[in-house]
């Protein structure tokens, strides 16, 4: 071999070798390359593993905290509404072993579900150590704790969660969630992963099937609650890289087969096929973690902060009924979807996190779905990724579909009224106040307007609560007096009402370190309590006068029956002294018109009570509003001018008979109300006068009630009309009367006015649309002659009424005769040949008007007279009563002239 040829085949080995350097220098630095993103994918994979993992075991937490508040002094905790909360939520977490109700004395009555957990029933739980250490934290602290791992009852290692409910600041009850941690936990766990998780440094669950690569070993310890929970993940040998330390000799016999030309392609091909098979098992590994979070119910998101762009995954887009492949990866894509009154929101959140003030970034926002309704998410983030100089270039976080818990909670307030709670602590050693987000809501203020001082909290308090507020306050920081106290506070939107407790934490020395309280706004139950008492005030006046209505029916009732006897005595001797052949002096005449004047103004208060006393719910009809008024008049004219009260009546339409449609008994109740309150208004002024004025305007009655009354300001004109408003002293008045006024006016299609000025009196207008009018005509019927022919039948048990009406009516021309009830008239009707007209009383003993109507109305052997019933009674409207069944009504006291035009109408038929 000659020396050329040495050193030509050495350049060649040198070259095989340099090349087979270079290939294996490649190979290193691209399998280091491939390491380190296969390290930072399953990092950022276990990263999301524990994300899912702890918002399971909290999720559940947060579900029986709010099983527990809402019960929060619940006198009688009702076992079928824990049964209907308990089966909502095993139902819909399914991640619980059982749900328990444990008493006072933490024995455990109420399970759900039975089946399967009998053993737990009767159990105590402060008799064993692990429960009791969290049935201390959760009396002491008042939430929801976690025990230590246990061997639960019904089997298995698994651990409790006990949540209190509070009964007047006494402990009257235990909500226990029961957790088997197999249950829970492998359902979310990826079987190609090696997970430990443990409480308390004290393991509760493993998976262990494969073996694993601890060199991308990750461990991850959150606090939740009373407890530190740490998750272990490590990666199985699936989802690695197989060893490359075989790989160099593949590439090595490559070189030497294939020779030059070969080793690039073999080179690929490995490449490649190593590439295809971690790709393989990295989609298998995304589909166990898909099916995690699809179990979970969340949707990811990554936000690239240098770019802001942003990465949305096909179940964030789903929840919005979006394609994700059809939507931007861009932050707008997220901000044009949230409710314009959210996103101001949920961005100071995230500014928290960013600024250290909170260990992650958490909002319930509402977003746009595409079909147009608002859904509510639970948005939840952290940073994922940092630049070499620690700051943050990615967040990464979860979104949550929470609108079903929405719905949960608005149908549950129509069975509990939803009470708004604050949170609030006080430190007394730095004197600083602290609140959470729902007490700014509750006083309506700005965070930046509250300097965290106790003083800065009474500043909204009422002045008349105020020394109140900060006495008991400072009572219970001294002394073992609890602060519980209710009071009022000014806001924005007007007055509120909180009720505040407080429960003071001491040191050894009994010297108080720390306050946790509670604010809850009971404005709703305070106002409707105070509308309650005053209903009952109303429903007690109201009471009254309905009573003493009762007593004017009675007493006008025995008034009406002798007033009848007088006048009707009065009229026939008037009638009779007024004959030419009398020989009367005129002295007596003068004496009975005096007689007559005197009983007309009972007559007339009388009336006016029948009037008024027609129910409220009467028939809608024609009436004469002047009447109507004068009626109103009789009644209160005597009884003012005892007071030097003058009421004046200026009727500007007494020449026409003018209508309106509606209820009478509603109209004199208008005027009724309007008169007392001008009487109450004049009553302290030194003129003392009432102005009622009655004008037609452009086919509408114009009524006017003027006082000479204090007046009322302006700025009252318009509250007068509210219910249960008054501008009278205490005890004085309802505040409903005008209330009442204007709606009774409203169904009459009318309008009230108010003209009022201070120490100038009041002016009440009233306007009511017109139904017909006509011209009066004065008309004259003469009963003085025996004209009417006719046999008349009257009955009555009042005898001195048959005998005077007995005179009238045979003075009249008429044939009569007589009983003295229902019975004895029944059977002069079917013993007289004919009988064509019957006037009866409608109460008598025996058979009473109505029966007595009904028997002759079936008798079918004997022709129908007419009938006419009569009354001394004010609260009997014979009109609407007896319509269609009568030919008539005589209301007692009554005049010869309206008799005369009665029967002459009815026989004249």
């Amino acid at each position: 071999m000659s020396k050329i040829s040495f050193i030509s085949k050495k350049a060649f080995f040198i070259k095989v070798l340099l090349l087979l350097l270079l290939i294996l220098g490649v190979r290193f630095y691209l399998e280091k390359e491939e390491s380190e993103k296969i390290k930072r994918n399953l990092t950022f994979q276990q990263e999301q593993y524990v994300n899912v993992l702890y918002e399971s075991i909290n999720q559940t937490l947060l579900a029986l905290d709010r099983m527990a508040s809402r019960h929060l002094g619940t006198e009688n905790y009702l076992f079928q509404l824990w049964k209907s909360d308990a089966e909502n939520y095993y139902d819909h977490f399914q991640t619980f072993q059982a749900i328990e109700w444990a008493n006072s004395e933490t024995k455990i009555e109420w399970i759900y579900p039975t089946e399967g957990n009998e053993s737990a029933i009767g159990l105590i739980l402060n008799k064993e150590g692990r429960r009791d250490l969290a049935l201390s934290y959760a009396k002491k602290y008042q939430k929801g704790a976690i025990t230590k791992p246990l061997t639960l009852v019904q089997g298995g290692l698994g651990f409790l969660t006990i949540h209190p409910t509070f009964k007047d600041n006494q402990t009257s009850g235990y909500i226990v969630g029961v957790f088997k941690a197999k249950r829970i936990l492998s359902k979310f766990v990826d079987e190609n992963f090696y997970v430990d998780v443990s409480i308390d440094n004290e393991s509760v669950f493993k998976q262990i099937k494969k073996e694993h690569h601890k060199k991308y070993f990750t461990k991850k310890t959150i606090p939740i609650r009373n407890t530190e929970w740490t998750f272990s993940v490590i990666p199985s040998t699936v989802v690695m890289e197989k060893s490359g330390r075989t790989y160099w000799i593949r590439h090595f016999v490559y070189f030497v087969v294939f020779l030059f030309g070969f080793l690039f392609l073999a080179y690929q091909h490995r490449n490649r096929s190593k590439e295809i098979e971690l790709e393989s098992d990295l989609i298998q590994s995304n589909q166990y973690r898909d099916l995690a979070l699809e179990g979970a119910g969340l949707g990811i998101w990554d936000w690239y902060l240098k770019t802001n762009e942003v990465k949305f995954d096909r179940r964030w887009a789903e929840m919005l009924g979006l394609d994700v492949n059809a939507i931007d990866m861009e932050l707008s894509t997220w901000e044009d979807r949230v409710h314009p009154e959210d996103l101001q929101s949920a961005y100071d959140d995230i500014k928290l996190y960013m600024d250290g003030k909170t260990d992650r970034y958490e909002n319930i926002h509402r977003m746009k779905h595409a079909d147009g309704h608002w859904v509510y998410i639970l948005d939840r983030g952290r940073f994922s990724d940092f630049d070499d100089e620690g700051n943050p270039i990615r967040f990464t976080g979860t979104h949550m579909d929470v609108t079903a818990r929405k719905e949960i909670a608005r149908d549950l307030s129509l069975i509990l009224e939803n009470v708004a709670v604050g949170i609030w602590s006080y430190d007394p050693l730095s004197k600083t106040l602290s609140w959470d987000k729902s007490m700014f809501h509750i006083y309506e203020l700005d965070p930046n307007d509250f300097d965290n001082t106790f003083e800065s909290c009474l500043r909204n308090v009422d002045l008349e609560d105020r020394d109140r507020v900060e006495k008991e306050f400072n009572q219970s920081l001294m002394t073992d007096h609890q602060f519980d106290i209710k009071f009022k506070i000014k806001t924005k939107s007007g007055d509120k009402f909180i009720r505040a407790k407080a429960f003071v934490e001491r040191d050894n020395a009994k010297k108080p370190i720390l306050v946790n309280g509670v604010s809850i706004d009971v404005t709703k139950e305070t106002r409707a309590i105070n509308k309650a008492n005053e209903q009952i005030k109303i429903a007690q006046h109201q009471a009254k006068l309905a009573s003493l209505g009762e007593l004017a029916a009675g007493v006008g009732h025995e008034i009406n029956n002798p007033l009848t006897i007088i006048k009707g005595y009065i009229d026939t001797l008037k009638r009779r002294s007024k004959k030419e052949d009398s020989g009367v002096d005129q002295k007596f005449i003068m004496y009975l018109e005096k007689i007559d004047e005197a009983s007309t103004r009972i007559e007339n208060i009388v009336g006016g009570l029948r009037t008024f006393s027609i129910s409220d719910d009467a028939e809608m009809d024609l009436f004469d509003p002047v009447i109507a008024i004068d009626s109103c008049l009789n009644m209160t004219r005597e009884i003012y001018s005892n007071q030097d009260i003058d009421i004046n009546f200026n009727n500007k339409i007494e020449h026409k008979e003018l209508l309106l449609y509606g209820s009478s008994g509603k109209f004199q109740q208008i005027i009724m109300n309007l008169l007392k309150n001008a009487k109450d208004a004049v009553l302290k002024s030194s003129k003392k006068q009432i102005d009622i004025i009655c004008n037609e305007n452009h086919g509408h009655l114009e009524v006017i009630i003027k006082d000479t009354g204090k007046g009322i300001p302006k700025e009252l004109h318009e509250k007068i009309f509210d219910p249960f408003f008054t501008t009278k002293d205490v005890n004085e008045g309802t505040g409903i009367g005008l209330s009442l006024a204007q709606n009774f006016i409203r169904e009459m299609n009318g309008e009230i006015t108010i003209s009022s000025e201070l120490n100038e009196g009041t002016q009440i207008s009233l306007n009511f649309p017109i139904n017909s009018t006509q011209e009066k005509v004065e008309t004259s019927t003469s009963s003085d002659g025996g004209n009417l022919k006719g046999k008349v039948l009257i009955v009555d048990d009042e005898s001195h009424i048959l005998e005077l009406l007995k005179i009238v009516l045979e003075d009249f021309g008429l044939d009569v005769v007589s009983a003295e009830n229902g019975k004895e008239g029944l059977d002069l009707f079917l013993s007289e040949e004919k009988i064509d007209l019957i006037i009866s009383d409608v109460k008598m003993p025996v058979m009473d008007g109505p029966s007595f109507l009904n028997a002759i109305k079936e008798n079918d052997q004997k022709t129908k007279p007419k009938f006419i019933f009569m009354t001394g009674g004010v609260d009997l409207d014979l009109g609407k009563e007896f319509k269609n069944q009568i030919d008539g009504y005589i209301y007692k006291p009554f005049e010869d002239e309206s008799i005369y035009d009665m029967i002459e109408k009815c026989l004249g038929e």
